[in-house]
């Protein structure tokens, strides 16, 4: 279904920003003529009414009795939504992963959204589709006013698309649930694979930092769940001997970084769109030295820690600690995130639920941290680079697989919903199935980083 793709011959320019090229036959139509804003309170039906969020696996159901974090007594405020409504979040567009969904059913979802009813004569699925691949670019920037880059309904509606006809919009609707489907299914297989090489490789440092490299050294207890029997002549320390917080505000000039799950501390233009925007006040940003041990505050619990190889600032929000001259630099990158020391943090943090825990220093402060001599830390990074070295070139070959299908699975929807290729005659050779259920996107598409988080879901001015 991906050879047989054909660029359509007749396109004409336009004149619409990010579209230079149109099909001759689709018509410039304003989206006020498509859609309408539409706002309904729930009221005191909230109670009967299942609860819906805009995640970046588009808009899905909430159990309203199990969330978490902060939960307003009544959900009165509301807005109700009917199925195949398009909702949208229109502010902080930048800052937000995904800003459009289609609702699969009846529910209500924050007021904080902008809701609209699409009008008899074309497909809500087209149009979604149209939006998701615009917002994936962020092609909307034309539109933005104010310092939350806002688009207000009125300008959006006042916008005009190139429009196929009823017919091609099913026939795009059909070809890319099939396209999406594949191309999911083969995304999901390979990030399977990188969670088995991954585990296989936390397995093989953890038993690394914890045991040694001599398999018949003597062995002592440590008394530590986590870590287990570790080699007698090695030292056990307390966290708060090894590393000692420091903050070194004041270097707004220096380049920032963010700590990103599974990388470390990196340069923060390489975090792509999972990382949060900075502040426009970078005076209290923390000054990070090469050396230095990095850690989200409230996601050190699941291994977003990173000892730095960069010199440049941090979130303030971030724990920053000069580690002490026992610890190779290296050495101190592998045990710090693993699973040793991160099963630590997890029992060092408080919080509410799943997404967001945070350290709590008495705690960490006591967590026991093995110490083996200066030469053997050294030797245990020599033997990890060399046993390692086939499993990250496989989870590099993996990750670059996947990049390029998600790279492949946006332009192909780009071009299809533009009209830059046509698949009708493809689409008519497909089953026509529910289209909703073959572009559901499992858990397993994305990221470590809270898929269901619900993004953007806020009032306005918060």
């Amino acid at each position: 279904m991906f050879q047989e793709l054909q660029t359509r011959e007749s396109l004409a320019p336009t004149e619409i920003p990010w579209l230079p090229y149109a099909p001759t036959d689709w018509p410039l139509v304003r989206l006020k003529r498509l859609m309408r804003e539409s706002k309904d309170l729930v009221g005191d039906a909230w109670n009967a009414t299942e609860l819906l969020a805009l995640t970046k696996r588009g808009i899905v159901s909430r159990d309203i009795n199990n969330l978490e974090g902060k939960v307003p007594a009544s959900f009165a405020s509301y807005q109700t939504v009917e199925r195949n409504d398009l909702v949208f979040c229109l502010f902080d567009i930048d800052e937000t992963p995904r800003t459009v969904g289609i609702a699969p059913h009846r529910g209500m979802i924050t007021a904080a959204y902008t809701r609209f009813e699409v009008l008899p004569g074309t497909l809500p699925q087209f149009l979604e589709l149209l939006f998701a691949s615009l917002d994936d670019r962020k092609l909307l920037r034309p539109l933005y006013t104010g310092l939350r880059k806002t688009i207000r309904a009125d300008d959006l509606l006042g916008t005009a698309i190139p429009l196929p006809s009823l017919d091609e919009q099913q026939s795009i609707v059909t070809y890319l649930a099939h396209a999406h489907k594949r191309i999911t299914k083969a995304i999901v297989a390979n990030r399977r694979l990188v969670a088995l090489l991954e585990q296989q490789k936390r397995t093989v440092v953890n038993r690394a930092v914890t045991e040694g490299l001599a398999p018949d050294a003597p062995m002592t207890d440590s008394e530590n769940p986590f870590l287990g029997p570790i080699p007698s002549h090695w030292r056990l320390q307390r966290f708060r001997h090894v590393a000692t917080p420091v903050q070194r505000p004041e270097h707004q000039q220096e380049r920032l970084l963010s700590v990103y799950l599974g990388k470390g501390v990196i340069p923060y233009e390489e975090g792509g769109k999972r990382v949060h925007a900075p502040s426009i006040d970078l005076s209290a940003y923390q000054l990070v030295t090469p050396g230095d041990l990095v850690m989200n505050n409230q996601q050190a619990w699941r291994g977003s820690v990173g000892v730095s190889r960069l010199r440049g600032i941090v979130s303030p929000a971030y724990v920053v600690a000069k580690l002490s001259d026992a610890f190779d630099s290296k050495y101190a990158g592998y045990l710090f995130t693993s699973s040793a020391m991160v099963d630590q943090y997890v029992v060092s943090s408080k919080g509410v639920g799943s997404i967001q825990r945070t350290l709590h220093w008495p705690y960490l402060r006591n967590a026991l941290v093995p110490t083996p001599p200066l030469r053997e830390q050294q030797a245990i990074v020599e033997q990890l680079e060399a046993s390692l070295s086939t499993t990250d070139a496989a989870l590099s070959r993996t990750k670059q697989e996947i990049e390029l299908l998600r790279e492949f699975r946006g332009r192909l929807t780009a071009d299809v919903v533009t009209g830059r290729v046509d698949v009708r005659r493809i689409a008519a050779r497909l089953p026509r199935t529910d289209t909703a259920e073959l572009f559901e996107q499992p858990v397993e598409l994305f990221d470590d980083e809270g898929s269901d988080e619900v993004l953007g879901d806020q009032e306005e001015g918060a």
